[in-house]
């Protein structure tokens, strides 16, 4: 395998015996922003979304879009609630009707 790939068997095996973090340091920070999302979806009692949630991060510092924010939001299948539209129960015309024909 080391022929194939053209590197050294001891560059190889080095690598092999490092810890998952240290092979690749963004995971590490994608843990810590994911728990931090985590955080603020759980203070917030789900109702922010990705947009909120990125403000709140930008106040504590942590500068990230909010599309990648939404992106790791649904990785981590966290919705916000969303606000129910109001809807008339009554037809307001239906009373004029009504009382024109009375």
């Amino acid at each position: 395998m080391c022929e194939l790939l053209r590197i050294s068997r001891k560059s190889f095996y080095q690598w092999m015996n490092k810890d998952s973090s240290s092979k690749h340091p963004s995971i590490q920070r994608t843990l810590t922003i994911k728990e931090e999302i985590q955080r603020i979806y759980d203070q917030s009692k789900g109702r922010y979304g990705s947009c909120r949630i990125c403000i709140v991060l930008r106040r504590s510092g942590i500068y990230l879009s909010r599309s990648y924010v939404a992106r790791l939001m649904n990785r981590m299948e966290l919705k916000s609630i969303l606000k129910k539209n109001f809807k008339a129960t009554t037809d307001s015309r239906q009373s004029t009707v009504m009382q024109s024909r009375a």
